[in-house]
C-alpha cells in the first residue's frame, strides 16, 4: 500500500510553508492568488486529501450533523433526512443518520455515538412517547390536546370521522373537540399528523394503527359507544365464479378467524 499524502508533502511540493497550504484549504481569500495556484496545483497532482479526523481533533468538534429518526422505513422520516441533508449541505455540513427502530435503548446509543464523534448538532425524533389516556364518559380529551389538534377523517364525508364523531358524543365531548378536530380525507393522512407531532392524539381504525409502528395505541374505544364497523361481504346473484363461494367459505372458517384477530378484526360472521 503506497504512503498517503500528506501536507508537508504538498507545502514542499509547491513551495510554500505548511501554514500557507492550510490557508489556502482553509481561508483561500487570505493567500494571493498565484501562490493559492500553485499549492492547489501540488494538492490535485499528489491526489492530497485532508483528514478530517485530524481536524475534528483540533477543533474539538466535526462538520457533521447526527439525525436519529424513529423509522427510516417510514417515508416521512425519509423527507425529513432529505431536508437535513440539504439545509447541512448549504452550510457546509454532512449529516450521519441513524434510525432507533423505535428503540429507546438504540436511541441511547446513538446519542452517545454522536458524543463521541463530536457532532456539531443533533436532530431528534422521539422512540418513546408517555401519553396515556382513559377513554371514558366525559373524559377531558380537550384539555389533554390543549392548544393541538385531534386528527382523524372529516366526519363530513370520511367513515372514520363519522364513527370517532358519534363515539364522542356518546361520551359527552364532541362540542368540546369539535373545534379541534384536524379534518383529513382519509385515515392515513390522520396516522400521518400524529407521527409528525403535528397533533397529539387521532383517531384512527385499530387495524391501521397496528399497522403503523410509528404510533402507539393509548386507549381503545369501549364497545358501548362506538358503533361497530361492519363490511359487508356477499356473492352476487349473478355471479358465476367458482371462486366466490370457496373464499366465502374461508372466511368465514376458524383458521381465517385467526387471521382476522391478529390484524385487529373480530372476524367474519
Amino acid at each position: 500500500m503506497s504512503q498517503s499524502v500528506g501536507i508537508k508533502d504538498v507545502a514542499r511540493a509547491a513551495g510554500v510553508s505548511v501554514g500557507t497550504v492550510s490557508n489556502v484549504i482553509n481561508r483561500p481569500d487570505t493567500v494571493a492568488t498565484e501562490t493559492r495556484a500553485r499549492v492547489q496545483s501540488a494538492i490535485d497532482r499528489l491526489g492530497y486529501v485532508r483528514s478530517e479526523s485530524a481536524r475534528q481533533l483540533r477543533a474539538g468538534r466535526s462538520r457533521i450533523m447526527g439525525l436519529l429518526v424513529l423509522d427510516m422505513g417510514n417515508p416521512f422520516f425519509v423527507d425529513v433526512a432529505r431536508g437535513a441533508e440539504r439545509a447541512a449541505r448549504d452550510a457546509g455540513l454532512g449529516v450521519m443518520v441513524c434510525n432507533s427502530a423505535q428503540s429507546a435503548s438504540e436511541e441511547a446509543d446513538y446519542l452517545s455515538l454522536f458524543a463521541e464523534q463530536r457532532v456539531r448538532g443533533v436532530l431528534v425524533t422521539p422512540a418513546d412517547a408517555k401519553r396515556t389516556v382513559d377513554i371514558k364518559p366525559g373524559f377531558d380529551l380537550a384539555g389533554m390536546i390543549g392548544n393541538g389538534k385531534l386528527a382523524t377523517g372529516d366526519p363530513a364525508h370520511v367513515p372514520v370521522g363519522r364513527y370517532a364523531q358519534q363515539a364522542l358524543t356518546k361520551l359527552g365531548i364532541w362540542d368540546a373537540l369539535a373545534p379541534k378536530i384536524a379534518r383529513t380525507d382519509n385515515v392515513r393522512a390522520a396516522l400521518l399528523l400524529v407521527e409528525r407531532g403535528e397533533a397529539p392524539f387521532g383517531i384512527v381504525y385499530a387495524t391501521d394503527a397496528h399497522a403503523d409502528k410509528s404510533v402507539r395505541i393509548v386507549d381503545t374505544f369501549p364497545q358501548d359507544p362506538s358503533p361497530p364497523i361492519v363490511y359487508p361481504a356477499a356473492r352476487l346473484a349473478g355471479s358465476r365464479s367458482t371462486a366466490a363461494k370457496p373464499l366465502l367459505d374461508y372466511l368465514m372458517s376458524p383458521s381465517a378467524k385467526a387471521v382476522w384477530e391478529k390484524y385487529g378484526f373480530r372476524g367474519a360472521r
